[in-house]
């Protein structure tokens, strides 16, 4: 399965965006495969920081966004005024699989947050404290206290790398994601 080209823009979006608030010493690793118990999970992007683990799912969506911190999402959308709505995978539970993975290779040593970063032509009625758009992801991330070292950051860097997938890797795991959804 070849990797979209959407979602790889949606990505690139939700980067330039981060990178406009978080601090300039700050690490932005992307594409991490980590093993889950059934196989991996893929983190679009974590954030390393002396405020913490920022564990990012990025979204680039369109069309009218509902949903929570629990249950699936829906999307609406108009085409030629024909509406047409479809279940989306919730975001946030995504991201909490993730965040167990990062929790079981770090031993919950760390503080990791839960980031999910909507970007696109969408409006949203989503209500979760995870969900964010720049200027509220601003916010929330001048509001955390620094809370690691430098050596801190230099080893879960070190531990993360090895996680960061080729596009290759990607390719597997989207192909073993989509056989299981079949």
């Amino acid at each position: 399965m070849k990797l979209s080209g959407i979602g790889n823009y949606g990505e690139l979006k939700v980067e330039r965006r981060l990178r406009l608030f978080i601090n300039k010493e700050d690490v932005i690793l992307e594409n991490l495969l980590l093993p889950d118990g059934s196989g991996t999970t893929e983190i679009d992007k974590v954030i390393i920081s002396k405020k913490g683990i920022l564990c990012v799912e990025s979204k680039f969506w369109g069309g009218y966004i509902s949903g929570g911190d629990t249950g699936d999402w829906t999307q609406t959308t108009y085409y030629d005024g024909v509406k047409k709505q479809r279940k989306l995978h919730n975001p946030v539970i995504q991201n909490q699989g993730h965040i167990k993975a990062l929790d079981k290779i770090f031993n919950a040593d760390y503080p990791i947050f839960n980031v999910v970063f909507l970007v696109g032509f969408t409006k949203c009625s989503v209500k979760s404290d995870y969900v964010f758009d720049a200027k509220r992801f601003a916010e929330f991330y001048k509001n955390l206290e620094d809370v690691l070292s430098n050596d801190d950051i230099s080893y879960i860097v070190a531990v993360l790398q090895k996680y960061v997938a080729t596009k290759e890797e990607l390719e597997k795991h989207a192909d073993a994601i989509n056989a299981l959804n079949k």
